[in-house]
C-alpha cells in the first residue's frame, strides 16, 4: 500500500478540488502577504539583541514594576481583528492567543504584566506553556501609540519577525483588542470548578425513616447502587 499512497493522495485532492468548497476563500492579499514575509526574512530581531545584553550586563539593567493591565497601559496601540491578522501574518496565533489569554487572567480577571521606568516603550509577561505547566516564558513586546514595534519570546519559536509566536499573539491580542471587547473572553473551564461543591462538605443523610420536608429532600445526595 504504502508504493501507492502517493496515487492515492493525489486522488483525494483531486476529488476535494472538484467538489468540495475552497478552505481558503479569500486569495486577495496572498501576494501582500508574500511579499512581506520576504521583506522580514532579512531582518533581525533587535528586542532579542536588546534582551540578550541586559542578560550580559552590557547595557543598562531595568526595574520592572507588576502591574494590572486591564485599566493601564493606556498607550498601547488600539487595534482590529484585521490588523492584528496582518501583524501575526494568519489566524493560528491569534485562534491560541485566547486560549493563552484567559488562561493568563487571575482569579479576579487582571491581566498582569510588567513596566520599567527606564523605557516607556517596552513591557514583560510572563506566559505558562500550554504542554508543560512547569514552563513560563519570558516575553517583550515594543511598541508606541500607533503600531507594535517589535517582539520576543523565549520559546522555541520565539525570536522570529515573520509573524510571532501564540504566547506573544496573546499578549498583543489582549491589550490592543480583547480589553476593550469583553464579548472576545470566554470563559476558561478551569473556572467552573469554582462553583461546584464537595461532596463532603454536605451533612450525611439520615438514617431516619422518610418524613423528611421537601426543604431537607434538596440537600440529599444520591449515588449509584
Amino acid at each position: 500500500m504504502l508504493k501507492n499512497i502517493g496515487d492515492y493522495f493525489a486522488i483525494v485532492c483531486a476529488l476535494i478540488n472538484a467538489y468540495r468548497p475552497l478552505f481558503i476563500a479569500d486569495i486577495s492579499k496572498d501576494n501582500a502577504i508574500a511579499d512581506r514575509m520576504l521583506g522580514l526574512a532579512t531582518q533581525s530581531n533587535n528586542i532579542k539583541t536588546y534582551i540578550d545584553k541586559l542578560k550580559n550586563k552590557s547595557d543598562k539593567s531595568l526595574k520592572w514594576t507588576l502591574l494590572n493591565a486591564n485599566h493601564l497601559v493606556k498607550d498601547f496601540p488600539r487595534m482590529t481583528f484585521n490588523e492584528l491578522n496582518d501583524l501575526t501574518l494568519g489566524t493560528f496565533q491569534l485562534k491560541q492567543a485566547k486560549k493563552y489569554a484567559v488562561e493568563h487572567l487571575s482569579n479576579d480577571g487582571s491581566f498582569n504584566i510588567k513596566v520599567a521606568k527606564q523605557r516607556d516603550d517596552l513591557i514583560r509577561a510572563q506566559i505558562q506553556s500550554r504542554h508543560k505547566n512547569a514552563i513560563l516564558y519570558d516575553i517583550w513586546v515594543q511598541y508606541d501609540q500607533k503600531e507594535i514595534l517589535g517582539w520576543y519570546c523565549r520559546c522555541p519559536n520565539g525570536c522570529r519577525v515573520i509573524g510571532c509566536c501564540s504566547h506573544i499573539a496573546s499578549v498583543i491580542w489582549y491589550l490592543s483588542f480583547a480589553r476593550y471587547h469583553p464579548e472576545a473572553l470566554r470563559e476558561s473551564a478551569s473556572s467552573y470548578l469554582n462553583s461546584l461543591t464537595d461532596a463532603q462538605n454536605y451533612s450525611d443523610v439520615s438514617d431516619d425513616d422518610g418524613n423528611e420536608s421537601d426543604d431537607d429532600n434538596s440537600q440529599t445526595l444520591y449515588t449509584l447502587a
